[in-house]
């Protein structure tokens, strides 16, 4: 049954839709405002901060399904489970994504041994399903991320330091604390392109870590399904002391 916090998202995530140009097959483009992602991301962080909380010495399983269904409009499929592996705090690098799936038949109580851990991205997000919006496709990105990046801990967190990029806040600090300006071109908002074969999520993220950039994410999925047939983040803008190269 939908929560009033599910009714309430639907409504301030809802989407403005205009035609695309330019294009040899037309399609639509739906548009959101960046603080709606900004909050989605936001939202799923804590989730998953939540879940690996615990002691340092101590590596333990999570269930997964309450960071899928944070997003509120996603869901594990009937009788999967996904369990994430959340290590001993120890070193000063360990990568995350380290991901059980577990279909209908299995016993969700089970330990699981390193061979039925990794990051198989298709093998995971078969496991979900949503509601076929265009706002579902932005949510299955930044799942995707979030997965990748659980039990991650010290220099393993790379996806941590990005934010969701909003194109109307032109100055950002730098690493360095100066002050640098970027351009505004067009599209920069998160948006989902929607045509008759795929639906291409896109948005843009800013991170100062090792040099400070706005970059580029694009997901493009079939309609109905959640793994991604093209996923690739790119550099979209550079920015070195008060200025920038644009990519």
């Amino acid at each position: 049954m939908a929560s009033g916090l599910t009714g309430w998202l639907k409504k301030a995530f809802a989407g403005r839709k205009v035609a695309a140009k330019g294009q040899e097959s037309p399609c639509e483009k739906a548009f959101f405002p960046p603080e709606s992602l900004a909050g989605l991301l936001e939202k799923l962080r804590a989730v998953s901060r939540r879940l690996q909380e615990g002691p340092d010495e101590r590596e333990f399983f999570a269930d997964l399904s309450p960071i899928v269904n944070a997003t509120g409009c996603l869901h594990l499929k009937g009788r999967h489970f996904l369990k994430g592996f959340r290590p001993k705090r120890e070193g000063l690098h360990q990568r995350g994504g380290r991901i059980g799936v577990m279909l209908p038949g299995d016993d969700p109580g089970r330990t699981l041994d390193a061979s039925e851990l990794s990051f198989d991205r298709d093998r995971i997000m078969a496991c979900i399903e949503g509601d076929d919006s265009a706002w579902s496709y932005l949510c299955a990105s930044l799942l995707l991320y979030e997965l990748a990046e659980f039990g991650a801990f010290g220099h393993g967190l790379s996806w941590s330091t990005h934010t969701i990029w909003a194109p109307e806040k032109k100055d950002l600090p730098d690493s360095a604390g100066k002050s640098v300006i970027g351009p505004r071109p067009g599209d920069q908002d998160p948006h989902v392109e929607i045509g008759a074969e795929e639906k291409t999520a896109i948005f843009f993220t800013f991170s100062d870590l090792w040099q400070a950039r706005v970059y580029q994410h694009v997901f493009a999925f079939r309609p109905g399904t959640y793994a991604p047939v093209e996923a690739e983040q790119k550099v979209f803008l550079e920015f070195k002391d008060a200025g920038y190269s644009m990519y």
